[in-house]
């Protein structure tokens, strides 16, 4: 093979982009078909939010269910409940992973946390685009973009350094969850306890009418009544305006 050869093959030979739209060859069919799964799955999770009076958060209430509505709530908690939020957060982890680290094959360098960071400051605007111009307050991008800006420099740690933050984490959550539902069920106990003093003709003191107060605002807080929900239907088939305004307090 002569130098002229030599050198038109070498003209020829296109250097991999630094950055560009994935190939066909270079997606991970398996994670495409679970992503749109744990898609799926939030919808559904969120179409009490959709069509229910009070809010997103009214799928996890059963108070309120009766019926088929109850065995709807059912399956929706004990199917769906956080699992398809936690599969997809795991997939956005890995897409995190899988992003960086061909970029950095590639040779990318610093200009790979440019990249990476310019991507989740839109995601956090197309959250808030979703949130306020599309008026879902059940919105979760915002919050994907927000928690994607202290995931890159953990990029790198080890498996084993890995597990240990997730579980410190879980550990906390839970933590925290439980204390909560700890508080709500002396709160409850302690409100059943005044309300049979009630029933017998006694009288409360100070202490056991604070718990009534403060069980009745819990339960005022969790089930909506009839002029929250009406205030609500009022909101969203007024104005666009009027249900901006009223999406702008979340």
């Amino acid at each position: 093979m002569n130098q002229d050869t030599l050198d038109l093959a070498a003209t020829n030979i296109q250097p991999k982009p630094v950055v560009g739209p994935v190939t066909a060859q270079e997606r991970f069919a398996s994670m495409d078909v679970i992503r749109g799964v744990a898609l799926f799955g939030i919808l559904l999770m969120n179409i009490f939010g959709f069509g229910y009076t009070v809010g997103p958060t009214e799928y996890i209430d059963p108070v309120t269910r009766v019926g088929a509505d109850y065995w709807v709530w059912f399956v929706m908690v004990f199917a769906l409940e956080g699992t398809q939020r936690t599969l997809f957060s795991l997939l956005f982890g890995a897409g995190v992973i899988i992003l960086t680290s061909r970029m950095e094959e590639r040779g990318a360098g610093l200009f790979t946390a440019d990249i990476f960071y310019r991507r989740n400051i839109w995601l956090i605007a197309f959250g808030m685009i979703n949130a306020y111009l599309l008026l879902w307050d059940g919105d979760i991008l915002y919050y994907y973009g927000i928690t994607a800006l202290f995931l890159f420099p953990l990029r790198n740690l080890s498996p084993r350094n890995l597990i240990l933050i997730s579980l410190a984490a879980f550990l906390a959550i839970s933590l925290v969850y439980n204390y909560d539902k700890s508080e709500r069920f002396k709160a409850f106990a302690e409100y059943t306890e005044a309300q049979e003093i009630l029933a017998g003709g006694g009288e409360l003191d100070e202490d056991q009418e604070e718990a009534v107060e403060k069980w009745e605002e819990t339960v005022k807080d969790h089930v909506a009544d009839e002029e929250e929900i009406q205030e609500r239907i009022d909101n969203h088939t007024g104005s666009y305006w009027k249900t901006f305004m009223h999406h702008v307090p979340y």
